[in-house]
């Protein structure tokens, strides 16, 4: 934020302007679209780190000049490595928790060979991506009860895997048959 509020009140060159007006359109872009983004994975803020790390050099090495060298030099180095802690713990805390709450390995051990030839595999109430990762093929998700008798219309062997919750909302005349039970995760406290 002081980084920020730093090229808001620059009054330098116009070319140095524009270049930091620049930096902070794609920092704002890139934020913008992350944020609408409904799967915020940690690989999305990627764009966002060389426009601020352009901004932080800028900002840090104006401050530089202007306050006490050793001092700021000091406070950089902290904070630079408080961060880098604080980010190496807390992405290690969330993989160990995720890891921990769901076991996806066993679960496509179980459905591969359930799965056959099937032309689509769909996950309904249950992320896709570590499913489509452990099966080594695409999974689709699927949102809604109408989601998934359209794809049971359009392709009637496809394979899906869905909450219990889903499962248990589908009436009884459906054409669906469960094949296996399995838990896959856990409830987990943050």
């Amino acid at each position: 934020p002081l980084a920020i509020l730093a090229v808001r009140r620059f009054g330098g060159p116009k070319a140095d302007r524009d270049a930091l007006r620049f930096l902070l359109v794609w920092l704002g872009v890139a934020a913008a679209l992350i944020g609408l983004s409904n799967q915020q994975r940690l690989r999305y803020y990627v764009p966002i780190v060389p426009p601020m790390a352009v901004l932080l050099g800028w900002w840090l090495a104006s401050a530089i000049v202007t306050h006490r060298r050793d001092r700021l030099r000091r406070l950089f180095v902290v904070l630079w490595v408080g961060c880098a802690l604080a980010f190496v713990g807390g992405y290690h805390w969330e993989l160990h928790r995720h890891n921990r709450a769901g076991d996806y390995g066993r679960l496509a051990a179980q459905m591969k060979p359930l799965i056959g030839d099937a032309p689509v595999v769909a996950a309904w109430g249950t992320p896709e991506l570590p499913l489509a990762f452990y099966l080594d093929r695409t999974v689709i998700r699927i949102g809604s009860e109408r989601e998934l008798r359209d794809v049971l219309a359009r392709e009637p062997r496809s394979v899906v895997v869905a909450s219990e919750a889903n499962w248990a909302g589908l009436a009884e005349g459906d054409r669906v048959t469960a094949v296996a039970h399995v838990l896959v995760r856990r409830r987990t406290r943050p």
